[in-house]
């Protein structure tokens, strides 16, 4: 039993190894320059201060909702502002990625706090601050948020959102 969480830990640990010295490896390829102006990477520039163990992964205890939160906060989802870059044989322009339901531009700042079909959940889930006056920098605060009860929840709501916005749209 021992044995194998052991060669489970080391391979997970290679992996990790290896996923860094990639990224090290395409940052210094791309240039400084060339990374800075990445559109992919563009939600994870503005929300997340830096690139260190983050506190989310502590208090989010359920698998599935620490998974929805991680690709929120990585931009590894299915909203239009990542989908519309791999469609072929060119990516759809930045500001024609708009949402099926709302019309607006579709990236996570909106799926988070402005899209029509998460009201509900939304109501429920995140406290009242964060979306009756939107802003940026309230997107901002909620996702970097390290108050376990309003993560808990938040964490939740993204799960719940995007598992909603897949079936409404892939059924």
């Amino acid at each position: 039993m021992a044995h194998g969480f052991f060669k489970q830990l080391v391979i997970q640990h290679c992996i990790c190894h290896l996923l860094k010295r990639e990224w090290k490896i395409n940052f210094f390829r791309i240039g400084i320059a060339d990374y800075q102006r990445q559109v992919g990477l563009y939600f994870i520039r503005k929300n997340i201060a830096n690139f260190t163990f983050q506190p989310y992964l502590n208090i989010l205890n359920v698998g599935s909702v620490r998974k929805s939160t991680s690709q929120l906060r990585l931009s590894s989802h299915r909203v239009c502002i990542e989908t519309g870059r791999g469609n072929q044989p060119t990516s759809t322009l930045i500001n024609k990625r708009k949402c099926m339901f709302c019309l607006y531009l579709d990236d996570e700042y909106h799926c988070i706090i402005e899209c029509n079909p998460y009201i509900k959940l939304r109501k429920q889930l995140i406290p009242i601050y964060y979306w009756k006056y939107p802003n940026m920098l309230k997107c901002t605060e909620l996702i970097n948020c390290t108050n376990a009860r309003i993560l808990c929840n938040f964490g939740s709501y993204v799960n719940k959102a995007l598992k909603s916005r897949k079936e409404l749209l892939y059924r």
